[in-house]
């Protein structure tokens, strides 16, 4: 029988995510991010999660001895700088509004939102990668 500890502590994680994810919805995070997100790179870095959340569940789930970290460190390093992607064309935007004459602070926000998701992105992925290495530890 194989020792499945590993991917139960990712399902354990994926859940919390899942709970937190829920508590702000019910606050209305998610739907102030989608609409202020002119970029609509929060999108791609919720997309791009959950992918990395699915691989590194099946990685979990069946441990060989070719098992590897290195899409989870990856996936870490494309979050956080997809977050600063977002924050430099939110920025850009911000700088045409003010050009323009107007004062408009909503491409700002694009800004904050998308470092802050990517930030958030990072962590996540960076428990579950853990998590992941220490499967691969312990099986080997």
């Amino acid at each position: 029988m194989r020792d499945r500890r590993c991917f139960l502590a990712h399902f354990a994680i994926c859940l919390a995510i899942g709970a937190g994810f829920f508590l702000s919805w019910i606050n209305g995070v998610p739907q102030l991010i989608y609409a202020s997100d002119e970029s609509h790179v929060t999108s791609i870095l919720l997309g791009f999660f959950v992918f990395t959340s699915l691989v590194l569940g099946v990685s979990a789930w069946e441990i060989t001895e070719v098992t590897s970290t290195a899409y989870g460190h990856f996936a870490e390093t494309v979050s956080v700088l997809l977050g600063m992607l977002g924050t430099t064309i939110g920025l850009s935007i911000q700088a045409k509004t003010l050009i323009s004459g107007s004062a408009g602070l909503l491409p700002l926000s694009t800004s904050l939102f998308t470092t802050g998701v990517g930030i958030a992105c990072c962590i996540a992925i960076k428990v579950m990668t853990f998590n992941l290495q220490r499967g691969i530890e312990r099986r080997w």
